[in-house]
C-alpha cells in the first residue's frame, strides 16, 4: 500500500512535533515499600515467573493503565534511562496517532494498536539517533507492507455439530479433520531436527472434529483477525434467524462461537465436607442442547433463503444506511432467538421491529407497526389485518414486562407468527 500525497504530508509534517513531544529522563529506583504485594485469592493462584527471561539491557516497553485497563502513557526503558510520553504527552500522541488512522485503506488493513506502536518505534530510533534514518510516512509503509499477509483465522462453535462443511458468504463453516492432523503431523515428523517430541497427538484430542467458522482475510495480523471475527459473528447470527428455532419458537438455540457463547459445554459443583476440606469432590454437568444440521436441515436453510440473504450481507453497499439498519437487526435478531426467556425474546422482537419501522423518535410505536410493517409484510388485507392483530396482542406481553416485570402468559403460536413476521420484514427491506 502506499498513503495518498496529502496524509504523507500530514504525517510527515506531524512527525517532528511527536519527536519534540517524547521526554528522556533518568530512571530513580524504586524502593520496597513500593513492591506490589497480592493477598487473597490472587496470591494463592499459580502464576508463571517470566523474570528470568527479561534482559534488561535489550530494554523494555511499558505502560501504565486506567480503570478499564487502557494505557495511559509509555515508556522505553534500558540502561536506567527511559523515553517516553507521560499522561499529558500520551494524549497528544495518541490523538496525532488517530489523524493517521482516518484513513480508510489504512483502517481497512492494520489496527490503531499496530499504527500506534510502529509510530512509537520510529520516534524513539529517531530521539536516541538524534535524527531520522528515513520520513515516518515512508517508515510506516514499509512496516505495514511488511506486516500484510494472509491468514486463514478460525473460531470455534459450541453446541453445534455437522454432517458436512458448508458456506455462508465468505465464510466456511467446517471442522478439523482426522486428515488435517495426520499431515500437521507428518509435516512436524519431516522437519524435526532436533528430536523434540510430537506435539500433535495431545492437540488433536483437543481439536479433531471441532466445528468452527473461519475465513481468509489479508492484511496485518491484527486486524485482519478483527474481520474475520466480525465476518463469522455475523454468519453465525445468518445461521441462526434460519434455524429451525425460527419456526419452533421454544427450540433451544445455544450454538455461538465461543467467545459470545451463552452456555458453555459444561458447569461444574465441588463439594467438600462442612469444617474442612477433607475431600474434593467435582462433579461435571452437560448444559445445552447441542444443535446439530444434517442435509435436510440444510434444505430448510435454503428454503429460508440463507444464500441470498448472505450475499447482500457481505456484498452489498455497506456504506448505506438501510444496510447497516438490516445488518443489526439480523444480528439483533439472532440474539433474540438465543434467549430462552421468551418472554424477554417477545421484548427484544418489538425492540428490532421499532428499529426497521419508526421513522423517528416520536412516531408512536404501535402506528408504526401497523402502519407501515403490515404494508411490508403481507401483500394480503386479510393477511396485514391478521398481523395488525397479532402485533396488538403480542404487544401487551412486551409492555408487562417492559413496565412492569410481570411475564404475560401467552400462545406460543403467536410467538411463532412474531418470529416469522420479522423474518419477512428483512427479507423485503433486503429485496
Amino acid at each position: 500500500m502506499e498513503f495518498n500525497p496529502h496524509l504523507k504530508n500530514h504525517i510527515d509534517a506531524k512527525s517532528v512535533e511527536l519527536v519534540e513531544l517524547m521526554s528522556q529522563n533518568k530512571i530513580e529506583a524504586k524502593s520496597d515499600e513500593h513492591k506490589v504485594v497480592y493477598r487473597g485469592s490472587v496470591d494463592h493462584k499459580f502464576a508463571v515467573d517470566i523474570s528470568d527471561k527479561i534482559v534488561p539491557s535489550l530494554g523494555i516497553t511499558e505502560s501504565s493503565t486506567n480503570y478499564n485497563g487502557h494505557a495511559v502513557d509509555r515508556w522505553f526503558k534500558q540502561n536506567g534511562e527511559r523515553f517516553g510520553f507521560d499522561q499529558t504527552a500520551f494524549r497528544e500522541f495518541q490523538k496525532t496517532v488517530g489523524s493517521f488512522y482516518k484513513d480508510k485503506e489504512i483502517i481497512r488493513l492494520v489496527t490503531f494498536k499496530f499504527l500506534s506502536n510502529i509510530t512509537f518505534d520510529w520516534i524513539l530510533e529517531t530521539k536516541r539517533n538524534g535524527q531520522a534514518k528515513e520520513n515516518l510516512s515512508d517508515y510506516l509503509t514499509n512496516h505495514i507492507n511488511e506486516a500484510l499477509v494472509a491468514q486463514s483465522y478460525c473460531f470455534p462453535i459450541l453446541n453445534l455439530e455437522i454432517s458436512e462443511p458448508f458456506n455462508i458468504g465468505p465464510v466456511t463453516i467446517k471442522y478439523f479433520t482426522r486428515e488435517d492432523f495426520d499431515q500437521l503431523s507428518n509435516n512436524f515428523e519431516k522437519q524435526n531436527e532436533e528430536n523434540r517430541e510430537n506435539p500433535y497427538p495431545v492437540i488433536r484430542e483437543m481439536y479433531e472434529g471441532m466445528v468452527i467458522a473461519s475465513s481468509v482475510e489479508y492484511g496485518e495480523a491484527g486486524q485482519a483477525e478483527n474481520v474475520s471475527r466480525a465476518r463469522c459473528l455475523v454468519a453465525i447470527d445468518l445461521l441462526k434467524i434460519c434455524s429451525d428455532t425460527l419456526v419452533f419458537p421454544d427450540m433451544e438455540l445455544a450454538f455461538d462461537i465461543d467467545m459470545r457463547a451463552r452456555e458453555q459445554l459444561e458447569s461444574q459443583m465441588i463439594s467438600h465436607g462442612p469444617d474442612r476440606i477433607d475431600r474434593f469432590n467435582i462433579n461435571k454437568k452437560r448444559l445445552p442442547r447441542i444443535h446439530q444440521i444434517e442435509p435436510s436441515y440444510f434444505e430448510r436453510l435454503h428454503e429460508r433463503q440463507l444464500p441470498q440473504i448472505a450475499q447482500y450481507v457481505f456484498t452489498g453497499d455497506a456504506d448505506k444506511e438501510i444496510h447497516e439498519l438490516i445488518v443489526n437487526a439480523i444480528s439483533n435478531l439472532g440474539d433474540a432467538l438465543s434467549t430462552r426467556d421468551l418472554n424477554k425474546r417477545v421484548v427484544e422482537l418489538f425492540s428490532i421491529y421499532e428499529s426497521l419501522l419508526i421513522p423517528n423518535d416520536s412516531a408512536p410505536i404501535q402506528d408504526s407497526l401497523n402502519k407501515y410493517g403490515a404494508k411490508l409484510i403481507f401483500k394480503s388485507l386479510t393477511d396485514r389485518r391478521g398481523l395488525k392483530s397479532l402485533f396488538t396482542e403480542m404487544y401487551k406481553v412486551r409492555s408487562a414486562m417492559v413496565h412492569h416485570g410481570k411475564r404475560k402468559e401467552f400462545d406460543i403460536e403467536n410467538l411463532r407468527k412474531l418470529q416469522l413476521a420479522l423474518f419477512t420484514l428483512i427479507i423485503a427491506l433486503i429485496k
